[in-house]
């Protein structure tokens, strides 16, 4: 008799099932899950943010400003001014910049943007309260004002008390 007979055969234990994951499997999809929920919130709240600017430029770009004469020049900047103002209204508390005039005002587009436009932009409120002459072109005020408005606006943080 051999010894070998004796023996039972060996078993083939069954293959390791692939579920349930680890729980770093849970973890990584959680994560990817959050960072997906806040990419979208954040990509939400930056258009919602930049709705007011581009509202305001595309305004600006549709404006009629070629071959206007002195009153229509005069009544096309004040429109451009209104625009600003509303814009401006989108961002900061609106009581705030209702009562800004002249000085603080300027102190306000200087502390938002002080960009070489800003000059501009400091002159056409000037000219809000001094229509005699108007030296500003409505073509180079409006470039002016959505240049300042593309580096300044939304702004990057609350301006100071002016």
């Amino acid at each position: 008799m051999n010894p070998l007979d004796n023996l039972a055969d060996i078993n083939i234990p069954q293959d390791v099932s692939a579920w349930p994951p680890a729980i770093g499997w849970y973890v990584l999809v959680a994560c990817i899950l959050a960072i997906i929920v806040a990419s979208v919130l954040y990509i939400r709240h930056r258009k919602k943010r930049l709705r007011a600017r581009e509202d305001a430029i595309s305004l600006l770009l549709n404006m009629q400003i070629h071959s206007v004469n002195e009153h229509e020049k005069a009544d096309l900047l004040n429109r451009m001014h209104q625009v600003l103002k509303q814009t401006l209204h989108d961002y900061l508390p609106r009581s705030r910049v209702l009562q800004l005039h002249s000085a603080q005002w300027r102190n306000l587009l200087m502390q938002l943007g002080n960009n070489s436009y800003t000059e501009q932009l400091i002159k056409l409120n000037q000219m809000q309260y001094d229509q005699r002459k108007i030296e500003l072109e409505p073509s180079e005020t409006r470039d002016a004002m959505i240049a300042w408005m593309k580096a300044s606006l939304p702004p990057k943080r609350e301006p100071e008390h002016v």
